[in-house]
């Protein structure tokens, strides 16, 4: 019989098909690249939308269903989806997928933590923009810091 615990991270676990398996539905996702239908269903309630170019918009209504102007590319850290508000691991997955649309993905594979803290981390959970300038501006002043290392 299952401890309750998972096998993978050591988390307690409190649904019945997550006791059954041995396993979280998070890190069954992190370990076999897929996610129960279930699971699935409440992550993909929220919406994102194609990038058009502006300010990045995050919303989040009264169910909790997220509306964001930037598409999941990647998944780095979190299977469920972005956040905003803190420093988790959707966070950085957001971070890392508005960078995208501003610089090489290699370029934002090296800056999106930072970003995560200076931006995404800071914005209310209820949701709010991140100015398309702001992040040209912080871009900029990245790769001026850059340069002056390199001289």
């Amino acid at each position: 019989m299952n401890s309750g615990v998972c096998s993978r991270c050591g988390k307690r676990l409190t649904d019945r098909k997550s006791i059954a398996a041995g396993m979280g539905y998070i890190c069954r996702r992190k370990l076999t690249g897929s996610i129960d239908s279930k699971d699935q269903q409440e992550w993909m309630k929220d919406k994102y939308l194609p990038y058009d170019g502006g300010d990045i918009v995050l919303s989040r209504d009264n169910n909790g269903t997220k509306t964001v102007n930037v598409q999941q590319k990647m998944i780095v850290h979190s299977p469920t989806g972005f956040e905003w508000g803190y420093n988790g691991s959707g966070c950085a997955d957001l971070a890392l997928n508005i960078l995208f649309n501003f610089v090489s993905a290699e370029r934002a594979l090296e800056i999106y933590q930072e970003f995560k803290e200076q931006f995404v981390s800071r914005v209310p959970e209820k949701g709010g923009e991140i100015k398309k300038k702001d992040i040209e501006d912080w871009i900029f002043a990245k790769n001026q810091d850059r340069i002056g290392d390199s001289l």
